[in-house]
């Protein structure tokens, strides 16, 4: 019979085999059963603040080291190679600042829309826009912003994550068009709230790896109208109702009012985080 026993995150090493799914608070499936933990894997787990993890007492063992091939003084050992541009970013001091502030946004992120849609509390914007306005004048140019957020793509979070780089880059692009500081609330914050219907979707529908059933495609596309009916009455901005509301829908005019761009924004801005992880 295989023995297993639960460890705390921070004892974890490569190689354990989890004995269960990992999943967090919320249900989202983190790491599947019966899978080696990596570096990767480890990191992803610690960063869902996940406490413990049960695992098998077999682990997998490591793979043996490759035997050293000296290499005969004669031959020439070719230089090594310069880092690239992404490299460098991810080495910098800036980086790793942005890094430690992006995590603390995504809990509050989390915190923020799971209390309202699982555990019915009132719903904290005002703490989402606020620590999404600090996460964001703490780049100083358009490009270091999204530098930042290239190099998170390993990120792999269909909601949190994702709501807050649409947040972040929708603020961008309304800056782009001249916004008005009150727009460009209204448009960071349509941007957060975006996809808070997702949380109306079992986390086994929702993240599944394997392709949708044309009924759990036809579930995940109701998350608009799911979103827009958890916050059509709350004390929010109409635009942001209708921008969560509409932020999927094809746009068939050109309108003038910056306020009436936000489903448009929020249709625009998903061509970006789309390409740095996995979204549904």
């Amino acid at each position: 019979m295989q023995m297993t026993k639960y460890y705390p995150t921070d004892e974890l090493v490569p190689g354990m085999v989890t004995a269960g799914e990992v999943r967090t608070k919320g249900g989202q499936l983190i790491v599947e059963n019966g899978v080696s933990l990596t570096d990767r894997l480890i990191s992803r787990i610690k960063f869902y603040a996940i406490p413990q993890v049960s695992v098998t007492e077999d682990p997998i063992p490591a793979t043996k080291k490759e035997e050293q091939v000296e290499v005969p003084s004669h031959v020439v050992k070719p230089e090594a190679q310069a880092p690239s541009y992404s490299q460098k970013v991810v080495c910098s001091k800036e980086f790793q600042n942005f890094q430690i502030s992006y995590s603390r946004v995504i809990a509050t992120y989390r915190t923020v829309l799971e209390d309202c849609v699982i555990y019915h509390k009132s719903l904290n914007y005002e703490q989402l826009l606020s620590d999404t306005k600090e996460l964001y004048y703490s780049c100083k140019t358009s490009l270091e912003l999204f530098d930042m957020l290239h190099n998170m793509r390993s990120v792999e979070d269909s909601v949190y994550a994702h709501s807050l780089n649409v947040s972040l880059i929708s603020r961008r692009l309304g800056r782009w068009l001249k916004f008005s500081p009150e727009e460009l609330d209204t448009l960071t914050l349509a941007g957060a709230l975006h996809d808070i219907g997702k949380l109306k979707i079992p986390a086994e529908v929702l993240n599944k790896p394997g392709k949708y059933t044309d009924e759990e495609f036809a579930l995940v596309k109701q998350h608009p109208k799911f979103g827009y009916d958890i916050l059509k009455s709350l004390p929010l901005d109409s635009h942001v109702k209708k921008a969560v509301l509409c932020h999927h829908r094809e746009v068939t005019a050109v309108v003038i009012q910056p306020v009436y761009l936000n489903p448009i924004l929020m249709n625009m801005r998903q061509l970006f985080p789309s390409q740095t992880y996995t979204m549904p």
